[in-house]
């Protein structure tokens, strides 16, 4: 076993997953280069972390098998969990730990050197929830939808989550402007609070974001700078240009 791999027993890295994605079922079980969607953000994880805390958390009896087949961990969920959070904290109650740190099951070009900051600013125990953001370098990304824009205060912490092109301007041109990424740490005790009563918020509902849950509540999210991930894959479109981007890496 890699001894150089974060290993803490306070600490779990869940993963969630499910098959009925809306814009692309069955996603995470999609293959390029003959791996799994899953796998490959699996096998990025444990690069830097240690296989004994990482899980996937899945309802899906397809998924449940894939990862006795691949032999990962996994932790049976319910149906009726709204988002990945909120399965994210379903999961975190059948652990004993005081630190979850959430990937997101499609995040293949995910730089695992995120998942070890995020651990690292958790621990300082200044903020129960963390998230990560990166530059937006490209146009299209600044207008896409499918692209969580990010604004933050001078303290890093999260004013405003969209999928609008933001900061704007009265010219709505592509703007110095910074997008989420998908790598969350967060304590035991307010993945319980954001559970509680499996509803979504206004801005959360509207937007389709459900970091906004905490942010409506009143929680601050501290934000770090993360090595920015190239493609999360959300539709078919998306899934060819990943094996295109993957092909040329090898």
């Amino acid at each position: 076993m890699n001894s150089k791999k974060f290993y803490n027993k306070n600490f779990s890295l869940i993963i969630p997953a499910r098959t009925k994605s809306t814009r692309l079922p069955n996603k995470v079980l999609k293959k390029i280069n003959g791996i799994t969607i899953l796998e490959h953000v699996y096998n990025l994880c444990k690069k830097k972390v240690d296989e004994r805390i990482i899980f996937v958390a899945t309802p899906d009896i397809k998924i449940q098998k894939f990862c006795i087949e691949k032999k990962i961990k996994f932790i049976r969920t319910s149906q009726k969990c709204l988002t990945g959070t909120d399965r994210i904290s379903e999961a975190s109650k059948k652990l004993k730990k005081k630190y979850i740190i959430n990937v997101q099951a499609d995040e293949i070009f995910l730089d695992p050197e995120n998942i070890i900051n995020v651990c690292k600013e958790i621990k300082k125990k200044k903020y129960s929830v963390i998230n990560c953001f990166g530059k937006i370098t490209k146009k299209e990304d600044f207008f896409s939808k499918s692209v969580p824009k990010v604004v933050l205060n001078e303290k890093k912490e999260l004013i405003y989550i969209s999928r609008a092109p933001i900061p704007s301007s009265k010219k709505y041109h592509f703007n110095k402007s910074y997008k989420q990424i998908c790598v969350y740490g967060f304590t035991k005790e307010i993945l319980r609070k954001f559970g509680k009563n499996n509803t979504k918020t206004e801005l959360e509902n509207y937007e389709d974001i459900e970091i906004l849950r905490f942010l409506e509540k009143g929680i601050n999210i501290k934000m770090i700078h993360g090595k920015g991930s190239q493609l999360a894959i959300d539709t078919k479109k998306d899934l060819i240009l990943a094996k295109k981007i993957l092909n040329k890496n090898i």
